[in-house]
């Protein structure tokens, strides 16, 4: 018997479907520390702990997987670091840095939530008009997640 080309689901059924859709995601608050930006380098290092990291229960074991949207939003906090210094600007909350285009690899996963090391690079600074088009590399967990970001850095 042909398998059907089309299948439809009026809601996705959990048997298919990853445990965080029904058991809630993490909230992702961050405690980032020995945080070290060096302008002259371009490099920004530091270490984050997830506060309260949400843990999935699969084949019964506890376990943690840090995801590609919690490492983007913690490397793009890095990122808005280095601008902010950068610019001299230190008021807390501002947004420095607007992001236009991102890739990321994840070769291995980070399977902790504490102590998760990033280190950031800006690897191209192009100033015009005031506003500064930048990309920057990471690194997390000694590449076990490395990626690009490309944006624009306004003053």
């Amino acid at each position: 018997m042909a398998k059907e080309n089309k299948i439809r689901h009026a809601e996705l059924p959990v048997e298919i479907s990853s445990k965080y859709l029904s058991e809630g995601f993490a909230k992702d608050i961050m405690k980032i520390y020995d945080v070290d930006i060096d302008l002259g380098s371009k490099v920004v290092q530091a270490k984050m702990d997830l506060v309260d990291p949400h843990v999935s229960f699969y084949g019964g074991q506890p376990e943690f997987y840090l995801s590609v949207i919690t490492a983007y939003r913690y490397v793009n906090q890095l990122v808005n670091a280095y601008v902010c210094s950068m610019m001299g600007d230190d008021k807390q909350g501002l947004e420095k840095f607007f992001a236009i285009a991102n890739e990321m690899k994840t070769p291995r996963p980070i399977m902790t939530p504490e102590g998760i090391e990033a280190e950031v690079v800006c690897r191209k600074d192009l100033e015009r008009g005031g506003n500064h088009f930048m990309e920057f590399s990471f690194e997390l967990q000694g590449g076990a997640f490395t990626g690009k970001l490309r944006g624009c850095g306004k003053r």
